[in-house]
Order: structure tokens, then C-alpha cells, then sequence
């Protein structure tokens, strides 16, 4: 049989975990696999291990530059498409303001306001010689106004 399951009575010799990428090595017969039934085992004769083992390792030195310059490239790539995609929203925004008019600049998000024409102030009352403002004048006459009705 090719493929073991963890937990399993096997011989002596080198195990390779497909699950967990983990080798075990059984030192006598009769030994039982680690981990549980879930766990897939190949077992790896020691000459096979002893060419993968270099190979491996000499895979792992030539490609790392490139999984460098593959991952900076990425990195770089995704950050000019967000850039990209931020000011192409921003200028379909300017592009598209619903209050447009022409003569005013469009320069900010906020939309122009038509000024309100201001009421004019009220003056303040005068004060009259005897002290009273014209306020109060008014008040009482509307008090005698009021009691006579």
C-alpha cells in the first residue's frame, strides 16, 4: 500500500506528512504514525529524500528574488490602480455636479448658494428727555388701547 493514515501500525523508514508537509521518521517496525486519521502519509525512501532534500533547498534560493520583485510588483501595481481609480472619481464628481451654472467655479464639493437679501436693521429707539425710549411710548400707548376695548 502507497498511502498511510496517522494512527496507523507501520514499518521502519522515513514518512512524509502530505497534510502538514512534516517527515516522520518510524526507527523500528511496528511503530504507529503520528497524529490522527485525518493525516495522509507517504513513505519516502532515504535516497529519494537525501536528491529532494538539496533540491528543495536550491528551489527555495534561485526563486525567493523573484517571489521579492513578484510581491513588490503587486504591491506597486494595486497601489497605482487605487490611485487611478480615487481620481477618476474624483473628476467624474467635478465632471457631474447637477448644480452647475456658468460663471461660477467648481473648485470644492459644496454647491453654490444664492445669498439671501438681508431685512433691513432696525434702528435703535431714541431716548426721549424724560428718559423714556420710544419702545416704552409704545407699550403703554397699546396698554390704553387695550383697557379702553
Amino acid at each position: 500500500m502507497f498511502g498511510h493514515k496517522g494512527g496507523e501500525k507501520v514499518k521502519a523508514g522515513t514518512y512524509w506528512s502530505v497534510t502538514t508537509g512534516e517527515l516522520a521518521s518510524i526507527p523500528q517496525q511496528g511503530v504507529f504514525l503520528p497524529g490522527g486519521a485525518e493525516q495522509r502519509f507517504i513513505r519516502a525512501p532515504l535516497p529519494l529524500m537525501l536528491l529532494l532534500g538539496p533540491l528543495a533547498g536550491a528551489a527555495y534560493v534561485m526563486f525567493l528574488p523573484f517571489i521579492g520583485f513578484a510581491t513588490v510588483a503587486a504591491f506597486l501595481g494595486q497601489r497605482s490602480w487605487q490611485g487611478a481609480k480615487a481620481g477618476g472619481h474624483a473628476v467624474t464628481h467635478m465632471v457631474a455636479i447637477p448644480t452647475w451654472a456658468p460663471g461660477i467655479a467648481q473648485l470644492t464639493r459644496r454647491t453654490a448658494r444664492p445669498r439671501r437679501a438681508e431685512a433691513p436693521a432696525k434702528a435703535a429707539p431714541e431716548r426721549t428727555e424724560d428718559g423714556l425710549t420710544d419702545l416704552e411710548e409704545e407699550v403703554k400707548a397699546r396698554r390704553r388701547d387695550q383697557e379702553k376695548s
